[in-house]
């Protein structure tokens, strides 16, 4: 059946919402038109993920004006009539449970050091690990992975020529371990080990499980090949998706089988970016969901994926929690709140993950507890901390549903801590997703809609590097407006000040770090940028130095957390 090219219909499957987004040809190019959301129904009972597909488009079918269902609610696929029917449809999912991986390999922290990176770039949990330096008796190692009941196992160790025995070894622990069918599904079997093992591996498990053989993912002692292992991956996660009931077969179905995982999606137009960018700089996405916190990041097209299944604000709050720590997550409040309250707090919104904040302290908990989500989701990435990008892109329920964009904005710096001269950008309709999604069957509608306004401007932002007391300057900015005003501002250590230029309007910035603080020039050099744009806030100057905190003494962080507040607008 041939499909019409124009229209595209986006559909994601997040742990709480499913999001219906529509996208045309507008004066000759494509655009973000309306989106609209309505509960994932996949762990509803009796339900599937259908049944939230079903009830997004019929709300995106009321502001449209365009015809998706037949009178027996059955979806229609176009015949032509671009009012009725699907014309095309993309799909990514971070819902459900991240799947679970027995990961396999010679030594830990060695052979399995490439196959946990790989792992990491979408919704997996390593439950279970099995190697030559885990002392357990063979019996109790096939226990435990009877216990862990994996739905993949991955295969890593031996370096092309090198070890073959102890691979087969662990290879036939595995075996045992999943044959026995009447205790759970038997997994899929991915092995990524010495290519010399493949007839042998072959035999193993011909007769237990779904086997799929790639390409060595560590050749060499000294050389990691990723690529091989995240395409399977991808399409394993993928697989794993489209079983998860009738409802997603079907879907599988209208999309042609585009059904993207969310992560993979995100990575795809940071990816994009990165090309379209400053080359010297890289670019970084963060979504924070209510299961998953993912980190996106590029230079020249070259992506670092990193996947936090455990770090989100609802389903997973708890782990959040427990991986953060209490303290962690107080200090970012302008009020008092007692360690049992926060926790109070963190089980409710896990057992009630779609709960919107019922007032102030709660919205303000909430962003507190996603700035520690971004902040340990971007450590695990490994980046120096000094990495400069440009821009930063937010996304996810929590950056997008802010009151007031400075709230956006102030989570993203203080959780991200960029440094030097960058953009702040904020995905304000969640179409990130559907981007990337949509690359892959219509590159330049995802190129548009990229460029199309839809992902807003909330800022530029200097981030001056270095040490000083509080109180000393370390800044000299100048603003030449192109109206021939002028403003200057000589800015503290220690403060953030935003400096107003209009939405739609460039100014040149004149800047002059003193007491040898680098602005990403070099220490004490100043320069010169012009078509500075300052978005939705403003210019930011972020003079709190890098790395910063809010002070260990109580009485002075709540003033000092409700200034930051106050000084980009989110009181």
């Amino acid at each position: 059946m041939t499909r019409s090219t124009s229209a595209i219909i986006s559909i994601d499957f997040g742990s709480v919402n499913t999001r219906a987004s529509y996208f045309d040809v507008i004066d000759g190019e494509y655009r973000y038109v309306a989106g609209r959301d309505a509960p994932t129904t996949i762990h509803s009972p009796n339900g599937t993920a259908m049944t939230g597909l079903q009830q997004a488009l019929f709300h995106l079918q009321e502001v449209t004006g365009r015809q998706y269902f037949d009178s027996d609610w059955n979806i229609l696929v176009s015949q032509g009539d671009p009012l009725v029917g699907i014309q095309t449809m993309v799909a990514t999912a971070s819902a459900g449970k991240p799947l679970r991986v027995l990961l396999v390999g010679l030594t830990d922290g060695v052979s399995t050091e490439v196959a946990q990176r790989a792992l990491g770039t979408s919704y997996f949990e390593i439950v279970e690990s099995i190697h030559l330096t885990d002392l357990r008796p063979d019996k109790i190692r096939v226990e435990a992975i009877r216990l862990a009941r994996p739905d993949i196992v991955f295969i890593s160790g031996g370096i092309e020529g090198g070890a073959t025995r102890d691979v087969l070894r662990l290879s036939q622990i595995v075996v045992d371990a999943i044959n026995d069918e009447g205790r759970f599904q038997p997994p899929q079997v991915i092995y990524a080990g010495n290519s010399e093992l493949h007839t042998e591996i072959q035999a193993l498990f011909s007769d237990h499980s779904t086997l799929t053989i790639i390409d060595n993912i560590r050749p060499e002692l000294a050389q990691a090949r990723l690529a091989p292992a995240l395409d399977q991956l991808a399409d394993v996660e993928s697989q794993a998706r489209t079983l998860q009931g009738e409802g997603y077969k079907r879907i599988a179905d209208l999309t042609d089988g585009n059904f993207t995982p969310t992560a993979a999606a995100l990575g795809t137009v940071i990816q994009f970016a990165s090309r379209i960018f400053d080359a010297k700089s890289g670019v970084m996405g963060v979504d924070v969901g209510a299961r998953t916190t993912t980190i996106a990041s590029a230079l020249d097209g070259d992506l670092q994926l990193t996947v936090r299944p455990d770090l989100g604000i609802g389903q997973s709050i708890v782990e959040l929690l427990n991986n953060v720590g209490t303290h962690n997550v107080l200090r970012w409040l302008p009020f008092l709140l007692t360690a049992d309250d926060l926790s109070n707090f963190v089980h409710n919104k896990a057992l009630n993950p779609s709960l919107l904040p019922e007032d102030r302290n709660a919205l303000l908990i909430e962003q507190a507890l996603a700035r520690e989500a971004m902040r340990v989701a971007r450590e695990a990435t490994g980046m120096p901390s000094q990495t400069q990008f440009e821009p930063i892109i937010g996304s996810g329920a929590v950056l997008s549903g802010a009151p007031h964009p400075g709230m956006a904005a102030l989570m993203m710096l203080d959780a991200l801590q960029p440094v030097g001269v960058t953009t702040l950008l904020l995905d304000q309709n969640s179409i990130l997703p559907a981007l990337g999604a949509m690359a892959q069957v219509n590159p330049i509608a995802a190129v548009q809609v990229f460029g199309s306004g839809s992902i807003v401007n909330l800022g530029s932002v200097i981030s001056p590097v270095g040490k000083a007391k509080p109180g000393q300057i370390v800044l000299q900015v100048e603003v030449a407006y192109a109206n021939g005003d002028n403003y200057s501002i000589e800015v503290p250590f220690g403060e953030l000040e935003l400096i107003a230029i209009p939405q739609g309007e460039e100014a040149t910035v004149t800047l002059q770090p003193l007491r040898k603080f680098d602005i990403g020039f070099g220490e004490g050099q100043g320069r010169s940028i012009s078509n500075v744009s300052g978005g939705l806030l403003g210019l930011i100057i972020d003079a709190r130095g890098r790395p910063f905190a809010p002070s260990p003494s109580p009485a002075t962080r709540l003033t000092q957390v409700q200034n930051w507040l106050n000084a980009l607008g989110g009181t």
